[in-house]
Parts: structure tokens; sequence; C-alpha cells
């Protein structure tokens, strides 16, 4: 770089230093090529850094590019967004940074919602996630199907999107109203709202004020592919 390199020239397939540092999750290597010039949107539409870093299952490389104008919903075809791109791959930490930073939960590709893909990977804590920051259920892919229809049967993923309790605390719809009304471009500044601590920590989701717990699992029945001790999980986010 010292001796004036070019940082976005790209592989025939469009891959740059950026896309491929975000690739393998160097976050320093990241941060440095993004001060010293290179594009965060990269250079290919088949190859936006940020859906590399959601692709391989970077969360820290997603600050870094946001910081310095990439989009977290850009969209690639037959990719989607970056959170499609997550939620395909199952990387909870890379959705739940994402989200974090304003992505549009309820974004569709080939008609399919990120809530549809959590379901029909039969994923609990996507869901969850996902139903924390907004996700309708009620949306219907274009097979006609909601994502209820989508999950295993029985399944834990399955059981959280048809229990009862439909309606959305008010505390999570005076949350997603507040970040709607911000922006994802100005949501940073809740940091300097003249609100208690705990309040903003809710409306930033750094805190366990409002969430849906999964369903207690009581048999083996749809258990999660990894096996993880679901029952457990609200301890874990």
């Amino acid at each position: 770089m010292e001796n004036g390199a070019n940082l976005n020239s790209s592989t025939v397939d469009g891959q740059t230093p950026l896309t491929e540092a975000c690739a393998r999750g160097h976050v320093t290597c990241v941060s440095l090529l993004l001060q010293h010039g290179a594009t965060p949107v990269g250079t290919s539409y088949t190859s936006s850094p940020i859906h590399r870093a959601a692709a391989k299952g970077h969360p820290d490389c997603i600050g870094p590019l946001v910081q310095h104008g990439a989009d977290v919903d850009q969209q690639i075809d037959q990719s989607g967004s970056p959170l499609h791109v997550a939620c395909s791959n199952q990387h909870l930490s890379v959705a739940r940074k994402l989200l974090q930073l304003g992505a549009n939960v309820n974004n569709s590709v080939s008609g399919d919602l990120p809530l549809h893909i959590a379901a029909r990977l039969s994923n609990p804590e996507l869901v969850s996630l996902l139903l924390d920051h907004g996700a309708d259920r009620s949306l219907r892919n274009l097979e006609g199907k909601r994502a209820q229809d989508l999950a295993p049967p029985k399944s834990l993923a399955e059981r959280l999107l048809r229990q009862s309790g439909e309606v959305s605390p008010l505390m999570q719809l005076c949350r997603l109203n507040i970040r709607k009304t911000m922006g994802k471009q100005r949501l940073e500044g809740i940091h300097d709202l003249p609100l208690p601590t705990e309040l903003k920590h809710h409306l930033l989701y750094q805190s366990n004020l409002c969430q849906h717990p999964l369903p207690q699992n009581h048999s083996n029945s749809g258990q999660h592919p990894q096996g993880a001790d679901l029952h457990n999980f609200t301890e874990m986010r």
C-alpha cells in the first residue's frame, strides 16, 4: 500500500483483497484496507465483501465494512442480502450483528424471507432472533407458504412459529418503531438519547428485556440437527 498498490484490483471472478480478507476473517487487514481506500461494496455483484463475511461467519468484519459505507441490505442476484446469506449458512452471530446494524428482516430473495430460510433449516435460534427483530411470520413465499409451513413438523422451530401469543409485546413494538424511525444509518445515535442506559441497551438489542423464548423440548422429536441444549437457549443469547 505504501508503494501505491491498487487496493481494488480484482481477479477474473471479482475477488479483491478486501473480499479475501473478509472471507478469511482477518479483521485487522479489513480495517487497514478500508482506511487506505478499499471500496466496501466490491467490484462485482457476485463478490460483495459484506456477503463474503456473512457467508464465512465473520461478524467482526461486518462493523468496519458498514462504518465505511457498506450496505447491510445490499442485494446480489440469487444470494439476496447479507442476512439471507448468514441465515442460509446458519451463522447466528453474523445474523445478529447485521440485525443490530439495521438490516431489513423482511427482505425477500426469490420470494423467500430470512425467516423462511431459518424455518426450512429447522433452526430455532435463528427463528427466535428474526422474530425478536420484527420478522413477519404471516408473509408467504412464492409457493404461498408461511415460515411455519416450511419448518419440519413438531420441530422446535415449528412450535416457536405456531406458539400462542402472536401479538408482539408492547416493548418490542416500541423498539421496532423507534429503530425504524431513526433509520439504519443513525442507530448509533441511540447512545446519545436522554434515556436510561438499560433502555438504550434494549433499543440496541444488547439486553434481554424482551425476547421470544423457545418452547420447552420434552422429547427428542424435532431436535435441532446440531444437537444443542435448546432449553437453555435464552441464557446463551
